[in-house]
């Protein structure tokens, strides 16, 4: 007899990691589920009017922080938010050829939901490229 399948650690029970987007002279700290990003206020709000009116509010006294950099928590899943932050911090991310769908997918997502408005055109723009909705279009770029 086989034993049942393991089951899924909750997700508030997981340890806190650290991602790979750490930049050391960061000013906030986004944590997406249990991942941690340390990125910096200017380059969010500068294409966020969420993430500008998020900035401006006050923080509550009890705010976690880490290293001086107050934690922000966000809904969102930890792969969306890389894929966010690849587009914003590395200048030929949103240049190559083709991106992969679910690439494409954080980009609406997230940029739909915190008001990324130049990256949610950008990706929209380029999923109607490259996945037009007419076959004759569809042809043309297969073709």
């Amino acid at each position: 007899m086989s034993s049942p399948p393991a089951k899924r650690q909750r997700t508030e029970d997981a340890p806190i990691t650290r991602s790979e987007i750490w930049k050391r002279d960061g000013s906030v700290v986004l944590q997406a589920a249990n991942t941690r990003f340390r990125v910096h206020w200017s380059i969010l709000e500068q294409s966020s009017t969420v993430f500008r009116y998020m900035q401006a509010l006050s923080r509550p006294a009890d705010q976690p922080s880490v290293d001086g950099c107050p934690v922000v928590e966000i809904s969102a899943d930890p792969r969306d938010v890389e894929q966010l932050l690849n587009a914003l911090y590395i200048p030929t991310f949103l240049s190559q050829k083709a991106l992969p769908l679910p690439t494409v997918g954080s980009l609406i997502r997230l940029g739909r939901k915190y008001q990324f408005k130049d990256l949610f055109d950008s990706a929209v723009a380029r999923l109607t490229d490259e996945y037009p909705i007419t076959l004759e279009d569809f042809d043309a770029v297969r073709g």
